[in-house]
């Protein structure tokens, strides 16, 4: 049996695991892990048509080794297959299910049957279905009415490269030649929440957008609404650990300077978060030589 991990759980000590909660209304399912001293992880299953919990004694090793602390897909699944088999019903109320698992320590394994599911970090934000309050919201050319469907899109991971959108709307519409706007704000915790889904497969700009906000927020001193203060703060208090997630994978130059700098605006020091964003390893050099001279 195959298995394609889905999302990752944030890098954490076991002992932090603090428990979860899952429920499900009208089809769709929403599974909260808990951690000590790092925000809740949700899990969201839509269009959930199966649910079946484990509990920690009755798990088999294939349960616990395939899926433990992530969430997987399970693939050529034979319990699907028979369950799609099994449905009788003249109009399917899904377009495909996917059989998701995830076992989570002194607690037992969830698997479900979904059209689809998504995760990441449970982080405060002002609702993309809030219309009203993002067209009064400001960015580069106007109101920020537009920037809710750009934020969508990052729930996909995508690259940054270029003009690829919708990377380079949002570079354009909120962080412009070196200004920050009201949904600059509103944005960064969005931005934060996808990148939690998959630090390790996320492009650099998912550290370098929220940094380059900070940091432009600390030079311009652009005032933050006050019902945004808190989430804009709480997502960047959240880089650090997302930074440890992405430990495992290849970094180059450029991505190193990018997490450099993510922590270091994470922690309120903007002149350092800037002046980390240029120093890949060819300017470090460059740098050492003048320090040492100096």
């Amino acid at each position: 049996m195959k298995f394609e991990q889905v999302a990752e759980l944030p890098t954490f000590d076991t002992g932090q695991y603090e428990g979860c909660e899952f429920s499900i209304s009208g089809g769709d399912a929403s599974l909260t892990i808990r951690f000590a001293e790092l925000p809740p992880f949700e899990i969201n299953f839509y269009r959930t048509r199966w649910h079946q919990f484990t509990a920690l004694p009755n798990c088999d090793a294939e349960l616990v080794k395939s899926a433990y602390f992530r969430l997987v897909e399970v693939m050529e699944s034979r319990a699907l297959s028979s369950f799609i088999d099994g449905d009788r019903a003249p109009r399917k109320t899904y377009r495909e299910l996917h059989h998701y698992r995830i076992f989570l320590d002194e607690t037992g394994c969830h698997e479900l049957f979904a059209e689809s599911a998504s995760a990441g970090m449970l982080i405060d934000a002002l609702s993309l279905d809030d219309t009203r309050r993002w067209a009064d919201l400001q960015h580069a050319y106007g109101s920020a009415s537009d920037i809710p469907g750009l934020l969508r899109q990052l729930a996909a991971l995508p690259a940054s490269s270029g003009k690829d959108e919708p990377w380079f709307s949002l570079w354009s519409a909120l962080a412009h030649q070196g200004d920050v706007y009201s949904a600059s704000f509103a944005a960064v915790p969005h931005v934060v929440r996808a990148l939690s889904i998959a630090p390790t497969k996320a492009d650099s700009s998912f550290f370098h957008f929220p940094a380059w906000v900070e940091i432009c927020r600390q030079k311009t001193v652009t005032p933050i609404p006050d019902d945004l203060h808190q989430a804009y703060f709480a997502a960047l208090e959240c880089l650090p650990s997302l930074v440890a997630a992405a430990a495992n994978r290849e970094w180059d130059g450029s991505f190193l300077a990018c997490i450099l700098s993510a922590i270091a605006a994470a922690k309120g020091y903007g002149t350092v978060a800037e002046a980390a964003q240029e120093l890949t390893p060819d300017v470090a050099m460059e740098f050492m030589e003048w320090f040492l001279k100096r």
